[in-house]
């Protein structure tokens, strides 16, 4: 497309154009913001300066708080640590717990009376003063709730408004205080913050005598209530203990133990019966064991039995022997010798013996183990006998015993309460704990927080950012052209012109500066622009000029005429056709020379093609064809001022002619119309559309970085 040629390479993108197919540089999106920031600098300062304006009355109704603390480091009193080997009892010490007792219902409820926190506006919010639209709220809902219970509907017991009234000025108190713990110390700090310094000076320490006095008050009653608990138990002990002592004198007169000699004799008995019973098991086992071996040899006779007598190790020797001659016979003499068989005669005859031996042990041994099983058996009858008499006699003592250490251990819990009793009583006038006051609260001279100016110059940066928000956010929505580089994707349009704005003066003294004044700001960029159109057309000016807009109010500015106007400066002869109905040319009249009765110059035809058609009574396809005929046979240049290509019948003359000129305005025409426009004109088979932009801001253009800069710089 030509349009490459005049507007050079493409910028990066651009926030106020984001259809643009612009290719990213390094810097280039700081770039555009900084363009941005420029083009909307005007706006972006007001909005700023709205917004910290409206911020200064809140700001300045803000009000001062000052903060106070005091810290304290809490241990045990001392007293109780000399006591507690004596008593065994040593108040344990929890911090966290001491912290919530200090933050309690009762010790806040003692210093909000104390200073009467209700009576302050500042914590009770009935007493603040409402504003004109919150009274009127409250007036309006005032009166709807009354004609809802009038109704019968919502209807609902009045609430307590002193108890309402109480939580709400307790829970704003809760929010001034602020107690904790240091670390994992035993210090802690309480502060209170508040618009009065004395009272935020005052309440620490009035916090820490409310919780002392607490403190003690629930000590002293746990002490009342444990000396109570105590006095009932020692009761019950005590009569407990006179039980106790009447059934221990009764039993020991019934039961009438003399002396120990026959529990003695009886578990002297016991002791021999249990020796001799353990002697038998023992020897049992042993001939148990003999008796195994014994089977064992009968089974092999080269295994030697236990507790075997003197002649069975001669048997086995000589069995051995016998076995040794019978291998030396069998090498030497062979199988089937008579020696071989007198030796075989021979061990046959030592094992039979030696089974016989092992027998009469066996039944030795058996006749043995039956007697004493038989002992073990009278045995173990007479320790079972001799252990219940035995248990008899001793059940008497035991119970004397058992009754006994019963009796003492009452008493020794008796004891035990009544010091514990004492030790109480004695301990209720102590305080539970000591407190050390490291730092106290001094009147602050200074309120807490950051400044008014800090909060001004907060609102300030805010300000700004809702500006640059606000500022990109016109930007995205601007959709209107503002330069040819928007339009560079739209194919068949070539640009002819990008005009700057023209002042009043210069736009009502143009028809007249183009005869008089060339120098001058509008007809130098007129004349730049036919240049530009003469050159785009191959170097020759359109026989028949199609001048329109894409839609209504796109461009002020008579182009049509004025083109006519220069084209007869240069000597030409041109026929001007004004297509729009009910529009009467501002330019053309006052030109010199003009026929009263046409309107015509000698240079210059003007006609008004609803006009001549009406005169002539044919329609305006005829007339504006029989127009066009006469000014090609007279060799003139027809400007044909047509309506706009989206309006009705605008789009008819859109074919009329060599070529089209399509004039828009700087940041008025919208890009989709043009989009649109281009389209149509397509379809439609117009190639030859040149396109102009009027009434450009040439400082605002620059701040858009966009390089089309064709008649835009204004001459000096």
């Amino acid at each position: 497309m030509t349009s490459s040629t005049h507007f050079g390479a493409s910028l990066p993108f651009a926030i106020s154009n984001p259809d643009d197919q612009r290719v990213f540089e390094d810097g280039a999106g700081w770039k555009a913001a900084m363009l941005l920031v420029r083009r909307k600098a005007m706006m972006i300062f007001l909005i700023t300066v709205l917004i910290s304006l409206a911020a200064v009355p809140i700001i300045l109704s803000l009000p001062k708080q000052y903060s106070a603390e005091t810290r304290f480091m809490v241990s045990p009193t001392p007293i109780f640590k000399f006591a507690e080997d004596a008593t065994g009892r040593m108040p344990a010490l929890d911090i966290g717990a001491e912290v919530e007792r200090l933050a309690s219902e009762d010790v806040v409820k003692v210093v909000i009376d104390q200073f009467a926190i209700a009576e302050l506006s500042e914590f009770n919010p009935d007493l603040k003063e409402d504003s004109v639209a919150q009274g009127l709220v409250q007036r309006a809902a005032t009166v709807l709730r009354k004609a809802l219970e009038d109704l019968g509907i919502g209807a609902s017991p009045p609430a307590d408004l002193n108890t309402q009234d109480h939580d709400r000025v307790t829970a704003n108190f809760r929010d001034a205080l602020s107690i904790s713990q240091v670390g994992v110390s035993n210090v802690v700090r309480v502060g209170f913050s508040s618009r009065d310094p004395v009272l935020a000076a005052k309440v620490p320490g009035a916090m820490v005598a409310a919780y002392l006095a607490q403190s003690q008050a629930h000590w002293t009653s746990e002490i009342a209530v444990a000396t109570d608990w105590l006095e009932s138990w020692i009761a019950i002990g005590r009569a407990q203990l006179q039980e106790n002592e009447a059934a221990f004198e009764r039993f020991r007169s019934r039961s009438a133990l003399k002396s120990g000699e026959t529990e003695f004799v009886a578990a002297n008995r016991l002791s021999q019966i249990e020796e001799r019973l353990l002697a038998v098991r023992r020897e049992r086992l042993d001939i148990a064991g003999v008796l195994r071996s014994v089977e064992a040899a009968k089974a092999n006779p080269d295994l030697p039995s236990l507790s075997q007598p003197p002649q069975f190790l001669e048997l086995r020797k000589e069995h051995q022997r016998e076995l040794r001659e019978l291998e030396k016979a069998a090498s030497v003499y062979g199988a089937n010798t008579s020696a071989i068989a007198f030796r075989k005669s021979r061990i046959a005859a030592i094992t039979a013996e030696i089974s016989n031996e092992l027998s009469a042990q066996e039944h030795v041994l058996n006749l043995r183990d039956k007697t004493l099983s038989l002992e073990e058996d009278q045995l173990a009858a007479d320790s079972q006998e001799i252990r219940s008499k035995l248990a008899t006699l001793q059940d008497a003592g035991a119970q004397l015993t058992s009754l006994a250490e019963s009796l003492r251990a009452h008493d020794e819990s008796l004891s035990l309460l009544e010091y514990r009793k004492q030790s109480l009583q004695s301990q209720a006038q102590m305080a539970p704990i000591n407190l050390d006051i490291l730092t106290s609260a001094d009147v602050p001279v200074r309120p807490e927080g950051v400044g008014r100016k800090v909060y001004l110059a907060g609102a300030s940066f805010g300000g700004i950012l809702c500006a640059l928000l606000l500022a990109g956010i016109s930007e995205l929505r601007d959709r209107t052209v503002r330069s040819h580089e928007q339009l560079s994707h739209l194919p068949g349009i070539v640009p002819v012109g990008l005009w700057p704005a023209l002042n009043a003066t210069e736009r009502r003294m143009m028809a007249s500066d183009i005869s008089t004044l060339p120098d001058a700001t509008g007809p130098s960029v007129l004349r730049d622009m036919l240049l530009m159109l003469e050159c785009s057309n191959r170097g020759a000016f359109p026989k028949v000029l199609t001048v329109t807009s894409p839609s209504h109010s796109d461009s002020e500015c008579p182009i049509a005429e004025w083109i006519a106007l220069q084209l007869v400066a240069g000597g030409r002869k041109v026929q001007f056709i004004e297509a729009r109905k009910n529009r009467v040319p501002v330019n053309l009249p006052r030109t010199g020379g003009k026929n009263a009765a046409t309107g015509d110059t000698p240079q210059l035809q003007y006609r008004s093609l609803s006009d001549v058609a009406q005169d002539l009574g044919g329609n305006t396809d005829k007339v504006l064809s029989a127009l066009l005929k006469r000014a090609k046979a007279e060799d003139m240049i027809t400007i044909i001022n047509a309506p706009p290509l989206l309006s009705k019948g605008g789009m008819h003359y859109a074919r009329v002619g060599d070529g089209l000129l399509l004039v828009m305005g700087w940041g008025r025409t919208l890009r989709p119309a043009c989009d649109l426009a281009a389209g149509l004109l397509r379809k439609l088979g117009v190639h030859r559309v040149f396109s102009l932009i009027t009434d450009a801001n040439p400082r605002r253009h620059r701040l858009y970085g966009f390089t089309d800069r064709l008649s835009l710089a204004r001459n000096s």
